[in-house]
């Protein structure tokens, strides 16, 4: 079966990678059709289209796909009349101007029809016509409504804030690049863990996540906001250093954090670069070999990152580029040991 997933047209490559990380850490079969910019098509199971889009923090609407047509192929709705179930078409978009002029025509004969929804509140299939790059895809519309979800878990709305702290639909992200299964319930390693924010979105997603900070204030908001989410039984919370970590060899599947950047906040007695060696160094220890390790850093010291992973000898599979505010614009690595 064809499906369409929409990806949020932001943060870059992000939303792709997250897309098929996810795919690869939960070992769906799946057969990539189409790409159309923010539009990725691919043949899947249905309850594993499903999945996706319980998971995918950049994901803007999906569906199953109906039909692809050309611009003079869908003028005249020929192309609807062989979908058998009772339908309406929902809504009619063009993607960065492609087919105006064809969706005013659509528009009006549809409407002379009455196969407009608001006309036919009867009908079970609500389609979606899109024009984009000269084609239009037609398919059921299933809305992804997570912005008011995203919104309560906003960092301000926790129960313990922490300013600075990464926005959920990020933290998830950072999450699904790991490339784990929730089917699994895998567990996840956050050494720089904050107040929480990757630990509320592993739960959230089934997956167990073990939380460490060196600060015991962190470590007192982490348990705080894991209550408030009602996720306690995924999360294992304690004051450890991250550059220390005293967890025994290949016992975490992955590892998702976002270390510190600012001079407030890197532990004292470390430099930046000092910290994600040492960092580096007892990652690569304590996740399973063939497993993958997500984090963050600025990118002016990209270079130094590379030349570690050099020096380790470690896979750098993925590498996105993320701004944040002002100057800062941040590099996501995602490392396979």
């Amino acid at each position: 079966m064809l499906f369409v997933f929409r990806l949020v047209n932001e943060h870059g490559t992000i939303p792709r990678a997250e897309l098929f990380s996810i795919l690869e850490g939960e070992h769906i079969c799946y057969r990539l059709y189409m790409e159309l910019s923010e539009f990725v098509i691919l043949e899947i199971r249905k309850e594993y289209a499903e999945l996706l889009t319980l998971r995918m923090a950049m994901l803007k609407e999906w569906g199953k796909l109906l039909a692809i047509a050309d611009e003079y192929e869908i003028v005249g709705l020929a192309i609807l009349n062989d979908i058998d179930e009772p339908y309406c078409v929902e809504e009619i978009e063009t993607v960065r101007g492609f087919g105006k002029n064809y969706a005013v025509h659509i528009y009006n004969t549809l409407k002379s029809k009455r196969l407009l929804c608001y006309e036919r509140p009867e009908s079970t299939t609500k389609l979606k016509i899109v024009f984009i790059d000269g084609l239009a895809l037609i398919y059921e519309v299933n809305k992804v409504r997570r912005g008011a979800t995203f919104k309560y878990r906003a960092p301000h709305k926790r129960a313990a804030y922490l300013p600075g702290t990464m926005r959920p639909e990020l933290a998830r992200a950072f999450v699904n690049l790991a490339r784990v299964s929730t089917l699994r319930h895998e567990v996840v390693l956050d050494p720089f863990c904050g107040v929480g924010g990757f630990a509320i979105e592993a739960g959230l997603m089934g997956l167990h996540l073990i939380c460490t900070d060196i600060d015991r204030r962190m470590v007192s908001g982490s348990k705080a906001n894991t209550h408030f989410y009602g996720i306690t039984p995924y999360v294992d919370i304690a004051q450890v250093d991250a550059a220390m970590m005293s967890l025994r060899s290949h016992s975490v599947d992955a590892i998702a954090t976002d270390p510190p950047y600012g001079r407030q906040s890197i532990p004292r007695g470390y430099t930046l670069q000092n910290l994600i060696e040492k960092f580096f160094y007892r990652a690569l220890d304590v996740v399973k070999p063939g497993r993958h390790i997500v984090f963050a850093v600025p990118h002016t010291i990209e270079q130094f990152v590379d030349k570690l992973a050099d020096e380790f000898s470690v896979e750098i599979r993925e590498k996105h580029l993320d701004w944040v505010h002002g100057g800062l614009l941040r590099v996501i690595y995602v490392v396979r040991r």
